[in-house]
C-alpha cells in the first residue's frame, strides 16, 4: 500500500484531503434519454466497437484458452 493517504494516522486527515482536493458528485437532474442519448441495438450500424481482451482467468476458470481463441475469432469476423 503507499500513496499519501497511508501516511496519515487515524485517518481522519485523509477524509478532510479527499474533501478539500477531490471534485464534489453532482446529482443529475435530467436523464440521458432526456438528453438525446440512446443505446442502439448491436445490429444497428455503428463507427467503432470497444472489446476488452480476456487476461482474467478468475473471471473463466478453466476455459481461458477456448476463451480466447473465441475472442480471436470475434475480432477476425468484425475486422474489416
Amino acid at each position: 500500500m503507499g500513496g499519501f493517504i497511508s501516511r496519515f494516522p487515524g485517518g481522519h486527515e485523509s477524509v478532510m484531503l479527499r474533501m478539500q482536493f477531490m471534485p464534489q458528485l453532482k446529482i443529475a437532474t435530467t436523464t440521458p434519454a432526456e438528453l438525446g442519448y440512446a443505446m442502439p441495438a448491436e445490429w444497428e450500424p455503428h463507427t467503432a466497437t470497444w472489446l476488452a481482451w480476456p487476461h482474467h482467468q478468475a473471471d473463466w476458470p478453466g476455459k481461458m484458452e477456448a476463451i480466447r481463441w473465441v475472442s480471436g475469432e470475434i475480432l477476425r469476423t468484425i475486422s474489416p
